[in-house]
């Protein structure tokens, strides 16, 4: 759980540790290498429903797991500011909520338009 009430700290540290490079450079470059391996992940994982025939051949998985990835690092955010979990739960819904509209039109012809 990123946060709200479950009683470990807020947010997650690979999205929150050494975001603007503060602090000792070496943490930074993990960090980094932390928050890009999730990113591999996802879009690996996007990959994997393109070829499964779960999302459109011509999906865009590079934006679709930056999108993922960008609404996470906002919720880590958030859980860090204290949001409870009801509002974090309240983000993923309306983020899931156009699911559908954006995996159908984000595709390889929008490719350097957004």
């Amino acid at each position: 759980m990123t946060g709200g009430d479950c009683g470990l700290p807020h947010g997650c540290m690979a999205t929150l540790a050494t975001v603007g490079s503060e602090g000792r450079s070496e943490l930074g470059e993990v960090m980094r290498a932390t928050r890009a391996g999730s990113f591999d992940l996802l879009k690996a994982r996007f990959d994997r429903a393109k070829s499964d025939g779960d999302l459109k051949a011509t999906a865009d998985t590079t934006k679709l797991a930056r999108f993922v990835q960008t609404v996470q690092s906002g919720m880590a955010i958030r859980a860090r500011d204290g949001a409870e979990r009801a509002e974090l739960h309240a983000v993923a819904e309306i983020a899931l909520s156009g699911w559908d509209n954006i995996t159908r039109n984000i595709d390889h012809s929008m490719q350097g338009k957004v």
